[in-house]
């Protein structure tokens, strides 16, 4: 008699019911969402950084080659929108931009990400002559241009108070401030250059 009721009463086998698996994967995506946002500011500021060093990199060959070949040798900034800008190149300048020889490629900043030229971040870009130049499968840009003179110093009217500038998200262009304390939040890099001897540090809070 036992030996029947056991084979008509099989045991429970072990496992999750559907109830379970949905609040695990409730939890799951919870847990997902919470992190996601740290996830992208912890990205976002690797990028600013890589780009940033870039910057700075392309600066310091820039101050070398000048005293190296014993000429000018400009930075070149591109914009395609009035207020940021995207892509830079190292150049012989010429009296005429459009006659500029290039030393190397254009390289374009990493998406979302700009050098603006407001007055108040970045007064060394703010305060050069802007001029517009045919790329070559980029159309018609702006650029302004940055220059070292042979000896490591910059050309045109750079002091210690207007010798930076400033890479940031676009998306951060509009918290731009009037007054160069206050407005802008951690996520940006400021690259510095001593108008005297071309000295380059950075800022990155």
């Amino acid at each position: 008699m036992d030996a029947l009721i056991s084979k008509k009463m099989p045991s429970r086998t072990s496992g999750f019911s559907l109830l379970e698996i949905l609040v695990a994967a409730a939890v799951m995506i919870l847990l997902i969402g919470l992190a996601l946002p740290a996830f992208n500011s912890i990205r976002g500021g690797t990028t600013l950084s890589n780009a940033g060093n870039t910057l700075l990199d392309t600066f310091a060959l820039a101050r070398l080659r000048a005293a190296g070949r014993n000429e000018d040798i400009s930075i070149r900034f591109y914009s395609a929108k009035e207020g940021s800008w995207t892509a830079i190149q190292t150049v012989i300048p010429a009296a005429d931009p459009a006659d500029a020889r290039s030393l190397d490629p254009i390289r374009d900043l990493p998406a979302g990400f700009v050098v603006s030229d407001a007055s108040s971040i970045s007064p060394l870009l703010a305060n050069l002559n802007q001029n517009s130049v045919s790329v070559p499968g980029r159309g018609n840009l702006r650029c302004k241009e940055i220059r070292f003179k042979p000896d490591g110093s910059l050309d045109g009217a750079v002091t210690t108070t207007n010798n930076f500038i400033t890479l940031l998200t676009e998306r951060d262009l509009h918290k731009v401030p009037a007054a160069p304390s206050g407005g802008l939040d951690a996520n940006f890099y400021v690259l510095q250059i001593n108008p005297i001897t071309g000295g380059i540090s950075y800022y990155r809070p």
